[in-house]
């Protein structure tokens, strides 16, 4: 029982993980492309967000790619994000990771950052000066943050796991070692049937010294005396 616990505790949280994990990508693969300049009104969820501009272009097939890309031109002041009370929101730079998304052959790198606290509508505007493609996305990374628990839960299920084979093997064991062999009248070791199987209650002779006689009750040996 405490095995099964286990494995289920470490599939559930091995589940919610891969799900909390991939939900950022599959967001971004969803999300709406806009030219800039833009300038809409989102409804986004509390997270880590980018502004994904697209750069390159993946081409070719049979096995055979060609890949054209060059580095984002957005900068942070050609960004702002308000929420519905009118704070607007830091925008950073993405940091020394680039993440990238392939959507039918165009390639979008994420060129600026910036975190929602709180769901709900958000104005999101991007004008650079030029004619780009932009998606505002999830970060990919951003699905592993507060996840601290799911990992908790994965290990203790594999311990618990682990820990209920153990003593399910220990069990079996002593449950072997506790089966008395006797030899029966016939010479056969253990009574009988089958592994482990005890005989049944009757005089029998002394396992210890043959020539002589003991009484088993089913359980254990008598004293030795007369058949």
């Amino acid at each position: 029982m405490l095995a099964v616990l286990g494995l289920v505790c470490a599939v559930a949280c091995g589940v919610v993980f891969v799900l909390r994990a991939g939900s950022p990508m599959v967001q971004a693969l969803g999300a709406s492309s806009y030219p800039t300049p833009m300038d809409r009104t989102l409804s986004l969820d509390a997270g880590d967000y980018l502004v994904y501009e697209r750069t390159g272009r993946q081409t070719g097939g049979g096995g055979v790619q060609f890949r054209e890309n060059h580095s984002t031109t957005l900068i942070r002041s050609d960004v702002t994000v308000h929420g519905a009370d009118g704070q607007s929101l830091e925008i950073r730079y993405p940091g020394p990771v680039t993440q990238n998304l392939t959507r039918d052959g165009d390639i979008y790198t994420g060129a600026v950052r910036f975190t929602v606290p709180a769901k709900g509508l958000y104005r999101v505007v991007v004008d650079s000066g030029q004619r780009l493609q932009v998606i505002v996305a999830p970060s990919l990374g951003s699905g592993l943050s507060g996840v601290g628990w799911l990992l908790a839960g994965m290990g203790a299920g594999a311990v618990t796991l682990v820990v209920g084979l153990i003593l399910l093997m220990v069990g079996l064991l002593s449950g072997r070692q506790r089966a008395v062999p006797v030899t029966s009248s016939a010479g056969s070791v253990g009574a009988g049937a089958g592994v482990g199987a005890q005989p049944a209650p009757g005089w029998y002779p002394d396992p210890q010294v043959p020539q002589q006689w003991r009484y088993w009750d089913g359980r254990q040996w008598g004293p030795p005396g007369p058949r």
